[in-house]
């Protein structure tokens, strides 16, 4: 959660695990985790060149 604000300005709250992504070749273990946003608009940083809200429904 922070390293989303330090990337986009937005402060996330963690919900419910999304997927388990795992490379044990490079030996990474990641799990994606739903968020929701609480405070902030996103913004770009050098971690993050573009940094927008896009809808979550389909077109």
């Amino acid at each position: 959660m922070r390293e989303a604000f330090e990337e986009t300005g937005v402060k996330v709250k963690s919900g419910r695990p999304i997927e388990v992504y795992k490379n044990m070749l490079l030996g990474v273990v990641s799990m994606a985790t739903a968020r929701t946003a609480e405070a902030g608009e996103p913004w770009p940083s050098d971690e993050a060149v573009v940094a927008r809200w896009i809808s979550n429904e389909s077109p």
